[in-house]
């Protein structure tokens, strides 16, 4: 017996550490790099791989054609993508995607997790939004507009305008139906291209811009050179605090999710579950919206947040009712034929 015991011990310090290690596998995470992925590694990615041992490798960025290349060769080296619906849905819709396991995440998590974040193909990571932002010199006090009509009257409220290309995903024609009467809330069930396009043109005129990076629209309105645009709450409310002469509020405003989602064929399915279950956990939720302002998909999440940040976050309730959700399945179905139709009237005077 104690010979075994003592052979049993020798093999167990000459074992190399990954040898002993391999059952906690690893996990290959595609993110976006600078200070999202900066956050994400603070507040997920470290934690997670301490708290279970799997180790976690980070790689950029990701992309449609980078996916299918590998599923369709068989040889996916990420394990799990972070992307929103312009990456997303055509990915759904080419079957690129493993189905979410539910089963495999603690039934309370989910209870707490927000509906529309649990999808059959993705998990939701966190909330952002497009938003009217302006210009507080151009619109001083209360004088700002205040919902997507007023944005349109540009007789009311003077001054430049940059919106939404629809070039890429066909999304943003939406606030054009808000402005010409369309409750928030049935923009996609009352879908009317028409009526969508004809209202576009009203204002087509004052568009300085029509916005493709994220950076546009608040840098414009930082220089004066428009008065109000459409863009992500983040990157206004990141001028904001530094002093900037932007501002920007929730009414009318378009909700995102950002996904987490597992290639198909994926090689630690497993893993990428486990992660998924953990970070949608209320403290995990919490410590990624400290690090990087947007919303977390679990309610409980806010207990853990402080106060003084409700206000800024999409997915704050009060914030949130204001506001209406993407919807992906529609564009899955419907977004070529509207970039075929921006393509042909953007070119017309």
């Amino acid at each position: 017996m104690k010979r075994v015991v003592t052979l049993g011990l020798i093999l167990l310090l000459i074992l190399p550490a990954a040898a002993l290690a391999a059952d906690k596998g690893e996990l290959v995470i595609c993110s976006w790099g600078g200070a999202f992925e900066k956050a994400q590694r603070k507040a997920w990615f470290e934690p997670f791989e301490k708290e279970t041992g799997i180790k976690v490798t980070v790689t950029t960025s990701p992309s449609i054609s980078k996916v299918k290349a590998m599923v369709l060769s068989g040889n996916v080296e990420w394990d799990l993508v972070f992307i929103a619906g312009g990456i997303f849905t055509p990915l759904l819709k080419e079957g690129l995607l493993e189905k979410i396991d539910y089963s495999a995440i603690d039934p309370k998590v989910l209870n707490e997790v927000y509906p529309e974040a649990k999808g059959e193909y993705a998990a939701g990571s966190f909330y952002f939004s497009v938003i009217n932002a302006y210009n507080t010199k151009a619109f001083p006090g209360d004088s700002y507009p205040k919902t997507w009509a007023d944005f349109w009257n540009v007789k009311k409220y003077p001054g430049g305008r940059c919106l939404l290309d629809m070039s890429s995903d066909g999304s943003g024609w939406e606030f054009a139906l808000i402005a010409d009467g369309v409750p928030k809330d049935e923009v996609y069930k009352r879908f009317d291209m028409d009526r969508a396009f004809k209202k576009l043109t009203e204002i087509k005129p004052h568009v300085v811009k029509w916005w493709k990076q994220g950076a546009v629209t608040p840098q414009l309105l930082v220089d004066g050179e428009i008065a109000a645009g459409s863009a992500y709450n983040g990157r206004v409310l990141g001028l904001k605090k530094a002093g900037a002469p932007i501002n920007f509020h929730w009414n009318e405003g378009k909700l995102y999710i950002e996904y987490a989602c597992i290639p198909k064929g994926a090689k630690n399915y497993k893993n990428a579950m486990k992660f998924i279950g953990w970070h949608l956990q209320a403290k995990p939720q919490a410590d990624m919206t400290v690090e990087y302002t947007n919303g977390p998909v679990n309610k409980e999440s806010f207990k853990y947040i402080p106060k003084e940040m409700y206000p800024d976050l999409p997915s704050y309730p009060e914030n949130k009712e204001k506001q209406f959700f993407i919807d992906d399945g529609w564009f899955a179905d419907n977004a070529e034929k509207v970039i075929e139709r921006w393509n042909s009237w953007i070119l017309e005077k």
